[in-house]
C-alpha cells in the first residue's frame, strides 16, 4: 500500500481533496489510512500509533476531526511494538 507523509497530508487537506480517513487496529497499535494511503514515518514505512488516542490526536492536530475506526483485528492485550 502506498504511503503519504504529513506534508502531503496537509496539501490534500488544504485542497479539500480527502474522501476518507480511517484508523485500523493492528497488532501493536493503530494505522491511519487517508484515501487508501497509509501515513508514513520519516523513513517511509507505515507509522504505527501505539494508542488510539495518539492516532486521533495526530488527525485532530492536522485538521481532521472525522474518521472511521476499525478495531476488529486489534487485540488490547497485545504489547505495543517498540519504535
Amino acid at each position: 500500500m502506498e504511503t503519504i507523509n504529513t506534508k502531503q497530508l496537509a496539501a490534500l487537506i488544504n485542497a479539500g481533496a480527502i474522501k476518507s480517513v480511517s484508523v485500523k487496529g493492528v497488532d501493536g497499535g493503530f494505522l491511519i489510512t487517508v484515501d487508501n494511503k497509509l501515513i508514513e514515518k520519516q523513513r517511509g514505512n507505515a507509522r504505527i500509533f501505539r494508542k488510539l488516542q495518539a492516532a486521533a490526536t495526530y488527525l485532530k492536530h492536522n485538521g481532521i476531526g472525522t474518521f472511521s475506526v476499525d478495531v476488529s483485528s486489534w487485540c488490547p492485550e497485545q504489547n505495543p511494538l517498540k519504535s
